[in-house]
């Protein structure tokens, strides 16, 4: 039997408990938060059997700053009001299955259109001049934070996923590392042949003595947090690429690896398979070669991207000068 007196804010409340019982990341209820709190400054003090899919339209166009509504309007990106909209219908799907309700007023609601933009990516020289500029700026955790930096260009990592790293989980002798991305899949990514030298420097020279396990810590010898590593990215990006990038964060390291593997190996699917994509078309998009273009032709999985960025320099010069989007029409 249905209970029409169950609010909104408690059946959140259930949702993200079952959520984090299936190990679902910090980072992902922290969205779901988000998610609650934009809903519940449209719509506060709701019952959920009073909410219908008119109500949710009215809430995704108000997200886009398009409503009449009096409350002012968030007008959030169109990729992140369609992330406030998979979790509303991971949250409805979910108390219908539980028969909170009889069915979600999501199944009546079209996903809002996404205006993709594509990340910009670093060319070869800037990545090999930040990776300097890092590892000689005088600041007493430079050699660390020099190799958060590698860790993401060589290997396109995820940020949940580079913070997570521990002792045990990077192979420096057979050069790879156990990441564990979405949903806890675990997957095998190579670390090419310089990164794990500069990680073996890092721990014998500059990581903290400590009990922890944690790859990448503090002075306390606490485990760096997402927050933390995605400040220092930031900041490095900002101060020392000098045009302005469309997107700074360490998803555009995740999206500048991934074009540098694919301009190496033309390998899209064993890419997608580094990658941590569920899908091609995953890695299609972060690809900035034509379909033709990126085939599998027998690609080498061990390789790192930041190799040949790195290799080149010994001979004074880059083989990419710019980022070329080959198929901009």
């Amino acid at each position: 039997m249905i209970d029409n007196s169950i609010s909104f804010d408690d059946a959140f409340d259930t949702f993200l408990l079952a959520k984090r019982s299936e190990n679902v990341t910090p980072g992902s209820i922290g969205v779901y938060e988000a998610t609650r709190a934009f809903w519940d400054r449209r719509w506060p003090a709701m019952q959920l059997s009073g909410i219908t899919a008119d109500h949710i339209r009215q809430w995704l166009v108000w997200l886009q700053g398009e409503s009449q509504a009096d409350i002012d309007a968030p007008t959030i990106k169109s990729a992140t009001v369609h992330i406030r909209f998979r979790n509303m219908r991971a949250l409805f799907l979910w108390c219908e299955r539980e028969d909170l309700i009889p069915r979600s007023p999501m199944r009546n609601v079209k996903a809002p259109i996404v205006e993709e933009t594509i990340p910009d990516v670093l060319t070869e020289d800037e990545a090999e001049l930040l990776l300097k500029k890092v590892k000689h700026n005088g600041d007493r955790h430079a050699f660390r934070d020099y190799c958060i930096h590698l860790t993401f260009l060589a290997t396109g990592v995820r940020l949940s996923e580079l913070v997570g790293l521990n002792i045990e989980h990077v192979n420096l002798k057979d050069g790879y590392a156990k990441v564990y991305g979405k949903g806890r899949r675990e997957r095998i990514v190579p670390l090419g042949t310089r990164l794990p030298l500069e990680l073996k420097r890092y721990m014998l020279k500059h990581r903290p003595s400590t009990e922890s396990r944690a790859l990448f810590i503090n002075d306390r010898g606490d485990r760096l947090e997402a927050r933390g590593v995605q400040s220092l990215v930031i900041r490095d990006l900002v101060q020392y690429v000098k045009r302005r990038l469309n997107r700074v964060g360490p998803h555009t390291y995740r999206h500048t690896a991934c074009t540098f593997r694919l301009r190496k190996t033309r390998d899209l699917k064993g890419t997608a398979e580094v990658m941590g994509h569920t899908t091609t078309r995953t890695t299609e998009r972060y690809s900035h070669l034509t379909n033709d273009d990126v085939i599998n032709n027998g690609g080498d999985q061990s390789y790192s991207p930041m190799d040949d960025v790195l290799k080149s320099k010994k001979n004074g010069k880059s083989r990419y000068k710019r980022t070329e989007h080959l198929n901009d029409d």
